[in-house]
């Protein structure tokens, strides 16, 4: 193929989404939608793209960053008027363009490509990527004469009846030969509303007896725009579509498409079952064989394998392999629970590392706290973390029992297998192998080896 550059025109005033936030960096499956089509270039082998911005661009560049090139269109006037802003990055650099707008998310790119091939095969000067159905609304028409060569293509409001009839309809996407281009650009004259359509481009070329051709796509789903928030919401349900889609494809049990939720930066082993009403969010990783739901949110965490989360909230966390959640409870950010471990219903955890085969059954909170492994906490526990000014810190050593409604005031440290009575409050380091009891908590009784 030719040596090409992508050029995507993102520089409108998204007004109908009615929103501060540019149409183009609107999340679809997790993506600003802006990124889905930078993602498409790029698997159709488009190495160098360009973003058509207005002058108030941070927002675009903060999320993109700067793997792709900038052009700035000063004012809204139009596609001609768009593709105009990239003549100092173009001119003498491309043999060809692919052309599209930033609001077409589904576009894939197998499409890209195929169009991009038909036009070196036609060796054309224009291909548009066009699309047939019978009750057009709101789209240019592609006009033909009568031997069926493409002569213009015309917006709806401008459409004479007769031209209103064509049930050919543009897309928005062109493959251009950048050879003589920029003179042809400048011969676009104003329109009536004020702009200049890159469009008409096609009434130019087939004046001038250039070869101009169009691809008619199969998928019509593929050319959808986003304008609004409904139209968000189609293209948002089509993506995520084709997200479970290729999870179940590749091994994963899907049980309620309808109610499942996850976004395309998520991945996911085979073997793992998601129960329905789960959303799964952010850059998830979920191991084989595990089971996730019904309605758990997850989001940002490492799950390893043989997992079973119910009804819970996971954020930000990791999870070792053959670990059971649930039902309702909360991990959150920067907790860490080690394999074979058991976490039951209402549980919280923040900010804590559990160890391996450890058992927080039911009722308890565990905060900024470091457990080692084979660890008990009885029912009601509180890590009492906060003393109204800063987060203090829990150590409890392996194999020690906390009893049911212990209070753990922090800064404090337990040590290996030791005890605490149901109950205590504890105020103080304990040694291990000690049981303490009371408010404030005692020591009861110190174990030998042997006795223990």
């Amino acid at each position: 193929m030719n040596n090409w550059v992508g050029v995507i025109l993102a520089a409108g005033t998204s007004s109908r989404m009615k929103s501060k936030t540019s149409k183009v960096l609107h999340e679809i499956g997790g993506k600003a939608m802006l990124v889905h089509i930078i993602e498409s270039l790029k698997k159709a082998s488009i190495k160098d793209i360009i973003v058509v911005t207005p002058e108030n661009n941070e927002s675009i560049i903060n999320i993109i960053g700067e793997d792709v090139l900038y052009a700035i269109q000063k004012d809204p006037n139009g596609t001609g008027d768009a593709m105009n802003s990239c003549l100092d990055l173009i001119k003498g650099k491309y043999d060809q363009i692919l052309l599209m707008n930033g609001d077409t998310p589904l576009l894939e790119a197998k499409t890209l490509t195929s169009l991009m091939e038909f036009h070196s095969q036609e060796s054309s000067d224009m291909t548009f990527l066009s699309g047939e159905i019978a009750n057009i609304k709101g789209l240019g028409r592609i006009i033909r004469n009568e031997n069926g060569k493409i002569i213009k293509i015309v917006e709806e409001h401008e459409a004479t009846p007769k031209e209103l009839e064509s049930k050919e309809f543009n897309s928005g996407v062109y493959c251009i030969n950048n050879m003589n281009l920029w003179e042809d650009i400048s011969s676009i004259t104003i329109s009536n509303k004020g702009e200049y359509y890159i469009t008409d481009l096609a009434e130019i070329y087939s004046n001038k007896g250039k070869n101009i051709q169009s691809m008619v796509i199969q998928d019509t789903d593929e050319l959808i725009g986003v304008n609004d928030r409904y139209d968000l919401s189609i293209v948002e349900e089509k993506i995520r579509s084709r997200i479970l889609k290729e999870l179940m494809l590749n091994g994963v049990t899907i049980r309620d498409p309808r109610s499942t939720f996850i976004e395309s930066t998520v991945s996911i082993e085979q073997d793992t079952t998601i129960e329905p009403n789960t959303y799964i969010y952010g850059k998830t990783i979920i191991g084989k064989e595990c089971t996730i739901g019904p309605n758990t949110l997850i989001t940002n965490s490492h799950i390893e394998s043989r997992c079973s989360i119910i009804n819970s909230y996971i954020e930000d966390a990791i999870i070792e392999s053959e670990v059971d959640i649930g039902p309702f409870s909360h991990l959150r950010k920067d907790t860490i629970i080690r394999s074979q471990t058991h976490i039951g219903n209402f549980v919280e955890i923040k900010k804590s590392e559990i160890g391996s085969n450890s058992k927080i059954g039911h009722f308890a909170y565990i905060g900024d706290a470091e457990l080692g492994n084979e660890v008990n906490i009885g029912a009601g526990t509180v890590t009492c973390n906060f003393d109204g000014v800063n987060k203090n810190k829990t150590i409890i050593g392996k194999k020690s029992f906390i009893g049911c409604d212990t209070m753990l005031v922090a800064p404090i440290s337990i040590g290996d297998e030791a005890i605490t009575g149901a109950g205590a409050v504890v105020t103080n380091d304990v040694q291990s192998k000690t049981l303490v009891v009371g408010i404030p908590a005692k020591v009861k009784k110190n174990f030998s080896t042997k006795e223990t």
